[in-house]
């Protein structure tokens, strides 16, 4: 859900959503990743139920944010609703399978006392990571996951939350392969290292994008090779051309979007 068009958003899956929601994540405490889902779930209200809650538990020590705690604490009074914040209170261990209907999420990653810095890592580094399969499908969501400064070339050895999923690859290979790829922290320098990518190598990608909030625009993917995997073209072949955004118009003449430029109206 993304904050800056929550209503759009909402009416849509509120269209497509039988309630409750078995399972709700929220994959960590940066507000693009929470404050739609209040128009979602009908805030002040409880008018979506919810069965299942899923946060990483980390509290934004580095940087308190008042309205995040209101909105976990109206999660949590709920009626009815399984809280697992911090989530390895319900899931201990990492990777951790959880079947939820047909569908099945192996946990990756979730750290609720995360030591990486500066703040904006440490916030990141809490990230729930999940493989979700669906038919056999594997989809890999990767939160804001960090895997390097963001200076660093994509080439230099992952470190942060990439670091510890190439650990997890290295024990069990293949763990990380996924067929369709959401990337980490919306393409940015910090995150889409050469070797995760290669590990997950991906079939598809999506990538939540903006022309704001220093994301990266689609000139900054440099090499041909990485930028196929990891700033939106549909595979990972470099011959692929077509790039298929979709886009939500934030005001009405606004388009947020990083593919502005390639765009038509619509």
């Amino acid at each position: 859900m993304v904050a800056t068009t929550p209503y759009v958003l909402a009416r849509y899956a509120r269209s497509i959503i039988t309630p409750p929601i078995e399972l709700l994540v929220v994959t960590q405490a940066d507000v693009d990743h929470w404050q739609g889902l209040l128009a979602l779930l009908g805030y002040p209200n409880h008018s979506l139920g919810v069965r299942e809650f899923w946060e990483p538990g980390y509290a934004r020590h580095c940087a308190p944010l008042p309205r995040y705690d209101t909105f976990i604490n109206w999660i949590r009074a709920a009626p009815g609703i399984r809280f697992c914040r911090p989530l390895t209170a319900c899931y201990p261990r990492q990777p951790q399978r959880v079947t939820v209907g047909p569908i099945a999420i192996t946990i990756l990653h979730t750290d609720a006392q995360p030591s990486a810095t500066p703040c904006p890592y440490t916030i990141n580094s809490a990230a729930i990571v999940l493989l979700v399969e669906i038919n056999g499908t594997r989809l890999l969501f990767t939160g804001d996951a960090p895997g390097k400064s963001r200076t660093a070339r994509a080439d230099v050895t992952p470190t942060f939350v990439e670091g510890q999923l190439l650990g997890l690859e290295h024990r069990a290979p293949g763990t990380l392969r996924a067929d369709v790829l959401k990337v980490p922290h919306h393409g940015s320098e910090s995150s889409s290292t050469t070797d995760f990518i290669n590990a997950v190598n991906p079939r598809f990608v999506i990538i939540s994008a903006s022309t704001r909030h220093h994301l990266p625009t689609r000139p900054s993917c440099a090499d041909t090779r990485r930028a196929t995997a990891s700033c939106c073209a549909p595979t990972r072949t470099e011959a692929a051309t077509t790039i298929t955004s979709v886009c939500i118009k934030r005001r009405r003449d606004d388009l947020e979007s990083n593919y502005k430029d390639v765009l038509t109206d619509y």
